[in-house]
């Protein structure tokens, strides 16, 4: 693709906004004068009028410059030496960053004068991913070349990275799979390693999932080597059958089965017995990067799949079923899981429990700060937390009202605790000090304030601010383990916890990665075709995998009944049998089918000219993780759930128009629907129409011989 096909349109009559410094009036005065007096019409904004509390409104409010909402509207934060040590803006320009992911193009960029691009300051989260936001204000024709670059602007696809891959990866995950396992595995798990203590074999009575640096999947987990160092086989019973635990859900409209396999792992006069796999949803991690299909930071992506994974065991109580192991690769595999089945697995194995989990011995690391509202509730929170860290030897101290905590030399270090609620975030004294700790946090580059949500969601908090760590308050106080794991730990590099996009980009790469590369095969038409013939059908079926996304994302009601809802002389029914699946050995889940269920269409409004075809058709799954996130605790808004099909829609046509995508698929297409089953949606717009124009439509179709 040329330069000038990545590049949008030149705009004319531009509207700039120009964020500084005070200390930064001047420069960004002449950049105004030199702006205006070439057709554009230039704004210039303090960033420091209101420390604190303004920047959460001008990032929350509802008329907000960071995110242009025509396509003539530029913002260009100017960055000088002088402001270098502040930090602020720049952590406002990551946040800006965030808020224009859905936009058509980048309309951020930064002038810096007087630093170098391998200033720290400049390296931060996104800013490291998207060099071509920055313009040299230095040289001599700095302020020319700012303008081009406003003028014609590339597309956001080709600034910023592929988007918030790990935020999609670990809830498809936890929605698809490891949801329904881990509620299979605490009724069953117990009793397998009954089993196997009865048989003097050592069954480890956690799930290891294994998380490589490298985010590749392997086909297996076997090493296929008796004389490796690690072997791994299959764990055999009655001779020669595999042990697995098997079990089957309805997943999205249709049942699912899924199989787990318990493995032997032996090295020299030691051996254990595990269930473990590789998340398959890494493959589009590592896929993406290989073929250079997006933007992406394999490392970044991986360490931020790995905390947000933990941070959902923590939450969710699922630390005795469910063990995270990393490792550097594939090559790695087995070492790491005989480690950790060795801790897990032997008579002095090491307690996980998190109420003993091991501090830090660095006593300034140790130091915990709470802050807290006056007000009754956020008091009881403050000392449950205070109590808790306080009975596993972690300093603690409360913050008064009115101080800052990390701006003081002498407390700097270790972690800041904020109890937010909706009188707190009212507040403006308190908003002013939570903000200050972060903006100290990110001057220091380190990810070292936590917010502990009472009685708020996430979709609740100011966007700017929520990529710190987040726990929700639960009367059942899980949550306070996962503070004290997240405390008994250094501050993380904030480049870890920063967010790079949204939850759609990593649903839609999973799911082509994940799903249907597994099912759509070359195979498909010899099946079809198999189907046919074994249930003697003579009115032919497409070959084309029809998905439904609806916008209440509600998948409880079966993909008939909504068809058919409203319609006479048409009908939609679901055959009996699905067709023959896909067998699948990936990531350690050996024998894992991907079926696909067949449905009929017959048309009989024309009694002389009836209709009848057979088609593939499903709900699409990413919808079902979509409602769950919604539900649970992943801060999406019933609004912006009802907003996520229309968008998963266009990446996902944009990803399966790629060259590289379509050669894998040849053939094999999909049609995907979006249909609005909401109670205000337009009557005479039914998901049967929508059905039939996709049958009718489709360019291949087979029938039985």
């Amino acid at each position: 693709m040329s330069v000038e096909e990545n590049e949008m349109p030149i705009e004319e009559n531009l509207l700039v906004f120009v964020y500084h410094e005070n200390c930064d009036i001047d420069e960004a005065k002449q950049l105004q004068i030199y702006l205006n007096s070439n057709n554009c019409t230039c704004k210039i904004y303090s960033q420091t009028n209101e420390p604190g509390k303004h920047l959460l409104q001008q990032l929350h409010g509802s008329v907000n410059p960071f995110t242009p909402v025509n396509q003539n509207q530029r913002v260009v934060f100017l960055i000088t030496k002088i402001t270098e040590e502040t930090g602020l803006i720049t952590f406002a320009v990551v946040a800006a960053l965030e808020k224009v992911s859905l936009q058509t193009c980048m309309p951020i960029f930064i002038g810096y004068k007087g630093k170098s691009l391998t200033s720290e300051s400049l390296k931060r989260g996104l800013l490291a991913l998207t060099p071509s936001v920055f313009v040299d204000l230095d040289k001599e024709s700095g302020f020319d070349s700012l303008l081009s670059r406003l003028k014609s602007s590339k597309y956001l696809a080709e600034d910023l990275p592929v988007g918030n891959l790990h935020h999609g990866l670990v809830y498809s995950h936890i929605s698809g799979f490891m949801g329904y396992l881990v509620e299979e595995l605490q009724k069953r798990l117990a009793q397998k390693c009954k089993e196997y203590e009865h048989e003097k074999k050592r069954l480890v009575d956690r799930f290891l999932l294994v998380i490589p640096e490298t985010c590749e999947v392997p086909s297996g987990l076997l090493t296929g080597n008796e004389s490796a160092s690690i072997c791994i086989s299959k764990a055999l019973k009655e001779g020669t059958t595999v042990d697995e635990i098997a079990f089957q859900r309805e997943h999205a409209g249709k049942t699912r089965t899924y199989k787990v396999t318990i493995y032997k792992i032996k090295s020299e006069n030691e051996e254990f017995y595990i269930c473990a796999q590789v998340p398959t949803v890494l493959t589009a991690i590592s896929q993406l990067a290989q073929k250079h299909l997006g933007k992406i930071d394999v490392g970044l992506e991986k360490q931020r799949f790995h905390l947000l994974y933990q941070q959902i065991l923590d939450l969710k109580g699922w630390n005795d079923t469910v063990k995270l192991v990393s490792c550097k690769d594939e090559a790695d595999i087995p070492r790491a899981l005989f480690d950790a089945a060795k801790t897990l697995g032997t008579a002095n194995e090491e307690v996980l429990d998190l109420q003993k989990a091991t501090i830090r011995p660095d006593e300034q690391q140790r130091r915990v700060y709470l802050r807290y509202f006056e007000s009754e509730s956020d008091q009881k929170v403050g000392k449950d937390i205070a109590r808790l860290l306080e009975e596993n030897q972690i300093q603690t101290f409360t913050s008064l009202h009115g101080e800052s905590v990390l701006s003081s030399p002498e407390t700097h270090e270790g972690w800041v605790i904020c109890v937010l609620s909706k009188a707190a975030q009212e507040d403006g004294l308190f908003s002013f000090n939570v903000m200050t700790d972060i903006q100290t946090s990110v001057d220091k580059c380190k990810l070292q304030v936590m917010l502990v949500l009472n009685g708020l969601q996430i979709s609740d908090v100011p966007h700017c601010i929520k990529w710190v760590r987040f726990f929700g308050m639960t009367e059942d106080k899980l949550y306070l383990n996962g503070i004290l794991r997240t405390v008994s730990d250094a501050p993380v590099d904030i480049s870890k916890a920063l967010p790079s996009g949204d939850v759609i980009p990593g649903l839609a790469w999973a799911y082509v990665q994940n799903y249907l590369m597994k099912t759509l095969t070359n195979t498909l038409g010899k099946r079809i075709e198999a189907y046919l013939e074994k249930m003697q059908i003579e009115c032919g079926c497409i070959q084309t995998l029809v998905i439904v996304w609806i916008k209440s994302c509600n998948t409880g009601q079966w993909l008939t009944d909504l068809a058919n809802k409203g319609v006479e002389k048409r009908q939609v029914v679901h055959l009996k049998e699905d067709l023959e699946p896909t067998i699948d050995e990936f990531g350690g889940q050996i024998g894992r089918p991907f079926n696909l269920n067949v449905f009929k269409f017959t048309d009989t409004r024309d009694p002389n000219n009836i209709f009848e075809r057979c088609f593939l058709a499903e709900y699409c799954t990413p919808m079902q993780c979509v409602k769950m996130m919604e539900e649970e605790y992943a801060g999406m808004s019933s609004a912006s759930m009802q907003e996520q099909g229309p968008r998963f829609k266009e990446t996902f046509d944009e990803i399966m128009s790629r060259g590289p995508i379509r050669e894998i698929f040849g053939d094999n297409k999909v049609s995907l629907i979006c249909f609005d089953d909401g109670p205000d949606a337009n009557s005479e717009i039914r998901l049967m129409d929508s059905l039939e124009r996709a049958i009718r439509d489709s360019k291949t179709v087979i029938f039985r011989k």
